[in-house]
């Protein structure tokens, strides 16, 4: 990830040494409706620079409308827009309130498309204060519509976008980051084809809903095999809907509001299709679920079977719009978690069944996939975990029991004799939960039926005769979860770098002050800091200020000069100011900065290089 470029001209925020609350950007004042070019011609080495609302509204406006052409009227002019171009979010982007169109937005085919087909860099910065709504509500609830940021993508890379503070919402198949990440059958089904990284939804809220009237009358409140409800109801605190696609090093804190019943709903991704991957993520918000759909005066209890997952909501590699037993590809979920917390707020009399686990909500059948030496296990969950300790009274509220709940895998099913793949986990615990319906253990349910291969649906990788799936305590898994979170935390940035130059001077009475200078690189966070010990004991300093130029003495050159945020290839530079310091004597000072992102009651704390400065007799070394 490239470090953030200053946008401001000047950031002037008193910092305490324990912590510093960054200001948000100026409000840009956007109208929510001009829509302007970005500067740069779109190729790698030149690309388009995304600096404000209005630009990402061209990026919405400027999709090509494939919903509005058949396919021999479409030819190749309908594939995805924005083909190999190359976009970089060049600072935090204030919607202003208003709210932004999603940016693609339907699929039928390779030859009927409204989808992103780029690379946006979102480099870490915001976009923030306002709403992501749906491009088109004028549609039937089907599974050709897309919502979210970018609404429907194909063969496109989105990476290192944050969301804050954003109401996203759409109908039918819904994201945060993406609605849709769509490839073709068969052709394009490597699960590099698109590719979602380093993202990160903090504080939003994703509802996706019903629109008044585009439901059939005859089907209002029913529950449809094949139909609306199975087609379109998919909902992600990321991606709402995968094929071809790996999501990566991503987190969500979202508050996900599936509204009348969705199918499939997870708090990082939906439904994963065909060749898909999702590594390192981790949800740490909350799933809302209700099959209740409110449409005027009149109140809809559906009956449509439900997956609710902590990661994903489903596995559905045979179902893209229409059945399609071809579309065949490993779907794995690895080094993940959940601390996310699930309540369903819907009515009693569901006779349909409704699943919760706290990685992935369930399975039906999976296309069966041959194991080979380098791929023994197709569909696959390792290194996962779950934190949330679901219990029916806390979550269910003595709402419908026909709820099948698994600490890690809600419900496995499958005919029996079925020729069809089974999902295998491996090194993956879960807190203990209150499981319900189906056989199997606390960490996965399964229905009693064997596949034609003799397998159970779902099945652990043994270790000799030990089951490498386990319970654990909360603690316990923590200290598992540490291990992802580093990783995740590498991927998006390093938190802070130190740079050790220092400017020092002797006062009239014998001391003296010294001072450091940081450059710094983040994301948005929530704080940063120092903290400074001398001798093994903590100081309380304070006095350290925000710059985006300092003039410091460079002990290389013995000449002050003057650093540059941009000179240091870094946001923004912190000083630093130890006062007081005796000029006899010896001290060691630790000087460690750090920054903290909040998700949900999460916080991950970053420390930056550590710097070692000794003070003898008023000369400093800095190690």
């Amino acid at each position: 990830m490239k470090a953030k470029q200053i946008c401001s001209v000047i950031l002037a925020l008193l910092l305490a040494l324990s912590a510093l609350t960054i200001a948000p950007a100026a409000a840009e004042g956007w109208d929510g409706k001009t829509a302007t070019a970005p500067a740069g011609s779109g190729t790698q080495d030149d690309p388009y620079l995304v600096s404000s609302a209005a630009n990402l509204l061209w990026m919405s406006q400027n999709i090509k409308k494939g919903d509005t052409v058949s396919n021999a009227a479409a030819g190749d002019d309908y594939g995805p827009s924005f083909a190999d171009a190359w976009f970089e979010q060049t600072c935090d982007i204030d919607l202003n309130g208003k709210s932004l169109r999603s940016i693609g937005y339907y699929y039928a085919n390779d030859k009927r498309m409204a989808a992103f087909g780029g690379n946006y860099d979102g480099n870490g910065y915001s976009i923030f204060n306002g709403s992501i709504v749906s491009y088109n509500t004028g549609h039937e609830f089907n599974v050709n519509w897309g919502h979210g940021l970018f609404g429907t993508i194909y063969g496109a890379t989105i990476q290192s976008v944050v969301l804050e503070d954003l109401a996203i919402s759409g109908h039918g198949v819904t994201g945060g980051i993406v609605g849709r990440a769509v490839a073709s059958v068969g052709a394009a089904a490597d699960e590099t084809f698109n590719v979602v990284e380093n993202c990160v939804v903090s504080g939003c809220t994703v509802t996706a809903g019903y629109v008044a009237g585009k439901i059939n009358a005859s089907d209002k409140g029913k529950y449809f095999p094949g139909g609306y409800m199975d087609t379109a109801g998919r909902l992600g605190g990321v991606v709402g809907m995968a094929y071809g696609t790996t999501v990566k090093n991503c987190i969500s804190s979202a508050v996900l509001k599936p509204v009348g019943g969705y199918n499939m709903v997870g708090g990082i991704v939906g439904s994963a299709g065909f060749g898909v991957i999702v590594d390192h993520c981790a949800f740490t918000g909350r799933i809302e679920a209700s099959n209740v759909y409110t449409e005027g005066d009149a109140t809809f209890t559906t009956l449509s079977e439900t997956a609710y997952g902590g990661i994903v909501g489903f596995i559905s590699p045979y179902n893209m719009g229409t059945q399609d037993n071809s579309a065949i590809g490993k779907v794995q979920v690895t080094n993940c978690y959940n601390s996310g917390a699930f309540q369903f707020l819907g009515e009693n009399g569901t006779t349909t069944a409704t699943y919760w686990g706290g990685i992935l909500g369930g399975i039906n059948s999976l296309n069966p996939i041959a194991a080979t030496e380098d791929e023994p296990y197709p569909y696959l969950m390792e290194n996962c975990y779950n934190l949330y300790a679901e219990t029916s009274a806390e979550s269910l509220k003595g709402k419908p029991d026909n709820f099948r709940i698994g600490g890690l895998l809600g419900s496995a099913w499958c005919s029996a004799g079925a020729n069809v793949g089974t999902l295998y986990i491996k090194d993956s615990s879960s807190v203990d939960v209150e499981e319900r319906h189906y056989s199997g253990t606390n960490e996965y349910r399964h229905q009693i039926n064997k596949t034609s291969a003799g397998l159970y649906p779902v099945e652990p990788v043994m270790n000799g005769e030990q089951s490498t799936v386990t319970t654990k305590t909360a603690d316990e898994i923590l200290a598992l979860t540490a291990g992802i979170d580093e990783a995740i935390d590498s991927a998006l940035e390093s938190a802070i770098e130190i740079k050790a130059y220092q400017a020092s001077k002797t006062s009239e009475d014998g001391r003296m002050s010294f001072r450091f200078l940081y450059a710094v690189e983040s994301l948005d966070w929530s704080k940063i800091g120092i903290e400074v010990s001398m001798n093994g004991a903590t100081l309380t300093e304070e006095g350290t200020t925000v710059y985006t130029s300092v003039l410091g003495y460079n002990p290389e050159t013995g000449e002050d000069e003057t650093y540059t945020a941009e000179s240091l290839g870094a946001s923004y530079l912190a000083a630093l100011t130890l006062n007081n310091i005796p000029t006899t004597g010896t001290y060691t000072f630790e000087v460690k900065a750090y920054a903290v992102e909040s998700f949900g009651e999460t916080e991950i704390k970053n420390y930056g290089t550590v710097c070692t400065v000794t003070v003898t007799d008023g000369q400093l070394t800095i190690q």
